[in-house]
C-alpha cells in the first residue's frame, strides 16, 4: 500500500460525490486481508485492521498481550476495562492499526463454547458495559472498535452458515442486548457473523437495519467477520445493512449487483461506501504526527508502510 500518509479534513459528503462507480464497488472489498482500500486519486488513505480481544494479533508488533475478556469482566471494574482498551489502541496504533475487530460480546450459553474466553459474559448488561468501555479506551487514540459477532454466534462447530432459531423476545433480551448497550455508549462498528438467523445470513438480515440503525440509532459501519462468498452475498448483504467486506474477492459481486437490480444498487454501494469513509474521517486516519505526539504517541508517518500485513 505504500507509505502512511495522513488526510486531514477528509470529507465524507464531498469524496462521496467525486467517487467513481468503479471505485465505489471496490471501496466493498478488503485489501491485504485486513485493510480498507486506499482511495490515492482522492487523498483517502487505506484503514489497517486488527483482531484485538487480548491484544494485537495478526500485526508483527511488540504489544501487551492482556487476561482474556471474560476475565477481565469478571473484575466488574468498567475503568480497568477502559484502561486495558487504551493499552491495546497505542499499541496497535504504533504498527498503523486504525480499527480494532472486537470486543467481542456474544453470549456464552454454554460452557464448552470454543470462543467463550473472547466473550465477557452470559449477562448481556455486564457485556455491553464492558463493550463500551472498551470502545471509550480505544477512541483516544483515534482508533475503532467493532463488537462482534452479529448475530447468534454462539459455538463454534459448524459456525459457517448454521441455521439460528430464537424467538423475537429472547433475541431482544439476551443476544441484542450487549450491542445495544455498545450502541447507546457511542460504539460505531460491528462484525456480522457466519451464522443465520433463521435462514438469512445474519449480514443481510432486517436488524442490521430496523432494529441497530432504525430504533438505536447505530451509525457506522457493518463489517464481515472474514469471508465466505458462497454465505455472504454481496446483494442482499447490502440490504441488509452490511457494508464492508473483509477481503479482496468481493468486487465482482458488487458490480454484479449494480447490474442485478440497477434500480437502487448504485444507491445501496454509495450508502455502504459513505458509512465506511465515515468511521475514516472519524478516526486516526486523519491526524497528524503532532497530534499523536500529544498523547505521548511517537509516531514516524516515513516508516508506517504496510509491509508487515
Amino acid at each position: 500500500l505504500g507509505p502512511y500518509v495522513p488526510a486531514k479534513d477528509l470529507e465524507p459528503e464531498a469524496i462521496l460525490k467525486a467517487m467513481t462507480l468503479d471505485e465505489k464497488i471496490s471501496y466493498l472489498s478488503g485489501i491485504n486481508n485486513f485493510c480498507i482500500k486506499p482511495i490515492e486519486r482522492l487523498g483517502v488513505p487505506s484503514a489497517v485492521c486488527a483482531d484485538a480481544t487480548s491484544g494485537i494479533r495478526n500485526i508483527v508488533v511488540d504489544g501487551t498481550i492482556l487476561p482474556c475478556g471474560m476475565a477481565m469482566a469478571a473484575s466488574f471494574d468498567k475503568d480497568l476495562i477502559r484502561k486495558a482498551a487504551r493499552v491495546v489502541a497505542r499499541d496497535g496504533r504504533r504498527a498503523g492499526i486504525s480499527i480494532l475487530l472486537g470486543p467481542g460480546v456474544n453470549i456464552t450459553r454454554i460452557p464448552t463454547g470454543g470462543r467463550n474466553f473472547e466473550y465477557y459474559s452470559e449477562d448481556p448488561l455486564i457485556a455491553g458495559k464492558m463493550a463500551a468501555y472498551t470502545n471509550r479506551g480505544t477512541m483516544k487514540y483515534g482508533v475503532y472498535s467493532y463488537a462482534k459477532h452479529f448475530l447468534l454466534n454462539d459455538q463454534e462447530n459448524s459456525r459457517a452458515g448454521i441455521f439460528c432459531w430464537a424467538n423475537e423476545q429472547s433475541i431482544r433480551q439476551i443476544y441484542l442486548r450487549a450491542f445495544e448497550q455498545y450502541v447507546y455508549e457511542g460504539g460505531k462498528g460491528f462484525m456480522s457473523s457466519f451464522s443465520r438467523i433463521g435462514s438469512v445470513w445474519t449480514g443481510a438480515h432486517g436488524f442490521l437495519n430496523t432494529v441497530c440503525r432504525d430504533e438505536w440509532g447505530f451509525h457506522g459501519v457493518v463489517i464481515t467477520d472474514w469471508i465466505n462468498p458462497q454465505l455472504m452475498p454481496v446483494n442482499a448483504g447490502l440490504r441488509g445493512g452490511n457494508d464492508l467486506w473483509l477481503l479482496h474477492n468481493t468486487s465482482i459481486d458488487a458490480s454484479a449487483t449494480c447490474n442485478q437490480t440497477p434500480h437502487d444498487g448504485i444507491a445501496l454501494l454509495k450508502r455502504a461506501a459513505k458509512n465506511i469513509l465515515w468511521v475514516c474521517a472519524n478516526s486516526n486516519c486523519v491526524w497528524t504526527e503532532e497530534e499523536y505526539a500529544e498523547l505521548g504517541v511517537n509516531v514516524d508517518f516515513s516508516q508506517m508502510g504496510y509491509t508487515n500485513i
